[in-house]
């Protein structure tokens, strides 16, 4: 009787070990799977954390538009003050750190700028107006975002 072969007829060789190969491929598959989740895991996290950035960007906005038409309304109203004023915000918007802020300044007699401040979640914004009184009304002359160089705009009254 041969020694070498069992009764199923194959050959046992000692240096075979399909099952080291099977575990170790399963040991490279689930490292890959977790690697997979951890990079999913920090993607999800920028994401919130630019929609976050970009819904305070927003909010900032709106508080500047706020801004100028409070300013605006001063003007049509008649009643400008030189003294910078807090403009009241909504509760939720003071938690977040919510500010706003309008000053104006008349260097003629023709002439206003407006300076609007806006503060939320810690960003910082800041907007000039310029009006000019014009046949017995002020027209908006000038927008100017200071510390920019491509921050103004100018509107030139029609002819």
């Amino acid at each position: 009787m041969n020694h070498h072969f069992p009764s199923t007829g194959r050959k046992i060789t000692h240096c075979q070990n399909p099952r080291g190969f099977a575990i170790l491929t399963v040991v490279a598959m689930i490292a890959l799977a977790a690697a997979c989740f951890v990079v999913l895991g920090e993607v999800f996290s920028y994401q919130l954390k630019l929609t976050d950035h970009t819904i305070a960007r927003l909010q900032l906005g709106l508080l500047l538009h706020a801004g100028e038409s409070c300013a605006i309304n001063e003007l049509a109203a008649g009643k400008i003050s030189s003294d910078p004023r807090a403009v009241a915000l909504p509760e939720a918007l003071i938690k977040n750190s919510g500010r706003l802020i309008i000053s104006a300044r008349r260097p003629a007699d023709k002439k206003i700028f407006f300076t609007v401040q806006a503060t939320f979640a810690d960003l910082h914004s800041r907007r000039v107006l310029e009006f000019q009184r014009n046949v017995g009304h002020w027209r908006l002359t000038r927008v100017a975002i200071p510390g920019t160089s491509f921050g103004r705009a100018t509107f030139e009254p029609p002819a």
